[in-house]
């Protein structure tokens, strides 16, 4: 087999004696995967059987997270021995042939998320792609701000995330070194996730002077109960500056968080409870950090709850070069750690305390990733980090150098939690990644669909920070319509408009604001200021809601200036019912209706959707025969079929149980009759076999005084 150009060996199917297609399929998978030559080449494929044939299909061809990733998938079969090839059908002769499995698509942001396009990187597999969804090598519409060079170090930009999760209410203390919090006696809580119970929890004792710490001891301990590591299931705890939220790391649909009980203590300051305001929440906040310079480690030994480090004093040195400057001897601190965290602040620390170190004014933030510890610089220029030593005996479990695979890790991200913090700790989104290209100035943003169908990425609107990454985002859209100015949310939210106060703007007396698309909400309008008008005139028109039995007709026409923005109008009469702002989601809602629109409208696109009062196709007829199953029709005489049904089965029943027993009575009364009968008209064997026995033993008795009267006569005479 030729896997994405590698040839493979000679590969084995297991000589066994197969009961299914699919066990022929798993066997085919582990004998390909298995070969030397393609492992080697990192090269692997997955077979399965489609119900007529068998489908080798590369793994290469699954989503990629890297921008300049151009590698092209194929399989293909080149030689197979003829006895297995009777029953497997995978030569060309036998009707095998080549495919793309599904469509990859590479998408590159062209410099920057700009130039209003997005584009295709050129390669076969793309071409074919593009060609069967109908695509042209760019797609127009993605706004962008341009960038020539790259970001500072440190600069960052938030995003929300759907996620499970559970978050806590509001008015939460924030900690200080003069505000603190002192966790002491017993305080517990047990959580829920995805559906796994957690035991009973602990947090730890002790002062906290941070919010972002008692995060870190709170995740710690969730993720340290043997239950949910038996279940599989660990949390990310979030500070996002206002709020806790207790994160699902499960990147599915079915993810979520609850927090069933917690002690009085531990929740006046967490404020998990209902009562005091906490609540499932499907969206969290995190901060993408760009790091300029920094050195990542090699796959790191898990430390946690169960499984403790003890650094013992002696050979636990180690030295780096930050920014140019090298350090001398640091020493990480001889104890017993029960977390990475607690290793990566320890460690940042010391390096930080180097006196070459801070004597040059360089110091690093050291970031647990969750597999390897990441060494990033502080400084804004010339930046760079290389670890050049490291004792033995911490390296085995450290894994800094470059003998275990540590290296140069600049121009990357690292994920936080919505108020920055996190460093210490392994805050992580399942196959989702964030990559700068520092030669383009490109960003590229990757989620794996398969993997990680939950966890949709919308952008923070801050423009200070998202425009140094390209990124632009438009709370509002402006446009000229003839000789007025329309105004249009672009994130949902209201729209305030201030007028200045400039002499052409002195009064507003005459102007007129027209307000559409408003929620369904009271409007109040308030007039202040220090002029003498004190007066609006207003007119506006009401919409009636539809009722469910009135058919509805509906038209929806994009924009003639804004794609963005559909008009809704009602079919039959034209009327202009109301208008909606498509969101990055393209996700709106109008009349009853819940609709997204999936790929990129045009100016002028227009589609309906029709009533359909009788039904035809839809599930209404099934959905009216189970409401007879409830009392929804009971003023109408009818209705609660399960009611009724239940009353006929106990009449039903109370006559067959009241038959069987009349039943039984007769059959008593006719034995009764049957025996008087045979009294008076038939001969009662019992009494005759009775009356025989009884003459039987009569005649027994007179045989036996015959006997004795001889024996006395035969006596009698001999005595004579």
């Amino acid at each position: 087999i030729s896997v994405d150009g590698t040839a493979s060996g000679t590969i084995t199917l297991a000589a066994t004696t197969y009961s299914s297609n699919t066990a022929i399929a798993s066997a085919l998978q582990t004998a390909i995967n298995a070969d030397s030559t393609l492992s080697a080449a990192s090269k692997s494929v997955s077979v399965k059987w489609t119900g007529q044939n068998y489908e080798l299909v590369s793994n290469t061809g699954r989503q990629t997270y890297d921008i300049n990733d151009t590698t092209e998938a194929s399989v293909k079969i080149t030689a197979i021995d003829s006895t297995i090839e009777n029953n497997l059908k995978l030569s060309v002769s036998n009707g095998a042939n080549t495919s793309i499995n599904g469509y990859q698509l590479g998408i590159v942001g062209e410099g920057s998320i700009s130039a209003s396009q997005i584009t295709f990187p050129s390669n076969t597999t793309n071409t074919v792609s593009k060609t069967s969804l109908g695509l042209n090598t760019a797609t127009k519409n993605i706004e962008g701000k341009a960038v020539s060079s790259n970001p500072t170090n440190g600069d960052y930009f938030d995003i929300n995330v759907k996620v499970g999760s559970f978050k806590s209410g509001n008015n939460i203390s924030t900690l200080s070194s003069s505000s603190t919090l002192t966790v002491s006696g017993t305080n517990t809580l047990v959580v829920v996730v995805d559906d796994v119970t957690s035991g009973t929890i602990t947090m730890p004792t002790g002062t906290y002077s941070s919010n972002a710490s008692v995060a870190k001891e709170l995740e710690e301990a969730i993720n340290d109960d043997s239950t949910l590591v038996s279940g599989g299931k660990s949390v990310n705890v979030l500070w996002d500056g206002s709020n806790y939220q207790i994160v699902s790391k499960t990147s599915i649909d079915t993810a979520s968080v609850n927090v069933s009980t917690i002690t009085t203590s531990l929740d006046t300051h967490l404020k998990f409870s209902s009562s005091l305001g906490g609540a499932l929440s499907d969206s969290a906040k995190y901060r993408f950090k760009y790091t300029d310079a920094a050195w990542l480690g090699g796959t790191a030994t898990g430390v946690n709850g169960s499984s403790n480090l003890v650094v013992s004093s002696g050979d636990n040195t180690f030295q780096l070069a930050v920014d140019g400057t090298a350090s001398g001897a640091v020493t990480l601190p001889a104890a017993t750690y029960t977390s990475n965290g607690d290793i990566a602040t320890a460690l940042q620390t010391a390096i930080n305390a180097d006196s070459n170190i801070s004597g040059a004014s360089k110091s690093v933030i050291v970031k647990w990733t969750g597999t390897a510890y990441k060494i990033i610089s502080n400084g804004t220029s010339s930046q760079d980090i290389s670890v050049t030593s490291v004792d033995s005996t911490i390296e085995a479990n450290l894994k800094l150098t470059t003998a275990n695979s540590g290296a140069e890790n600049d121009y990357s991200f690292d994920l936080y939690d919505g108020s920055g913090s996190g460093s210490d700790r392994s805050i992580s989104l399942n196959d989702i990644n964030f990559q700068w290209n520092s030669t383009d100035k490109n960003l590229s943003i990757s989620r794996k669909l398969d993997t990680s169908p939950l966890h949709e990425v919308s952008f923070v609107s801050d423009a200070t920070n998202n425009e140094k990454f390209c990124i632009k985002y438009y709370p509002h859209n402006v446009v000229m319509d003839g000789s007025n100015i329309v105004i249009t949310s672009g994130n949902g939210e209201p729209v305030d408009v201030t007028f200045a106060g400039t002499p052409d703007n002195d009064t507003t007396v005459g102007e007129f604001l027209i307000l559409k698309n408003l929620p369904p909400e009271e409007l109040i309008v308030v007039l202040n200021g220090t002029g003498t008008a004190r007066r609006v005139s207003a007119s506006y028109e009401t919409q009636e809601i539809p009722s469910e039995e009135i058919g509805q007709n509906l038209l929806f026409n994009i924009d003639s200036t804004n794609e963005k923005l559909i008009h809704i109008l009602d079919a039959d009469t034209g009327h202009n019912i109301a208008e909606r702002t498509l969101n990055n989601t393209g996700r709106f809602k109008v009349g009853g209706y819940s609709l997204k629109l999936s790929g990129t409208a045009s100016a002028k696109d227009s589609f309906s959707i029709t009533d359909n009062l009788g039904g035809v196709g839809d599930g209404r007829n099934i959905s009216a025969m189970l409401d007879l199953q409830e009392d929804k029709f009971e003023s109408e005489g009818k209705g609660n079929f399960q009611d009724l049904f239940a009353q006929i089965v106990a009449t039903v029943g109370s006559s067959v149980q009241s038959s069987e027993l009349n039943k039984n009575s007769s059959e008593m009364i006719r034995d009764a009759a049957e025996n008087a009968v045979s009294e008076l008209s038939g001969v009662n064997m019992d009494d005759e076999a009775a009356q025989l026995i009884e003459y039987q033993q009569a005649y027994q008795a007179s045989a036996r005084v015959l006997q004795t009267a001889r024996e006395l006569f035969d006596t009698l005479i001999d005595r004579i």
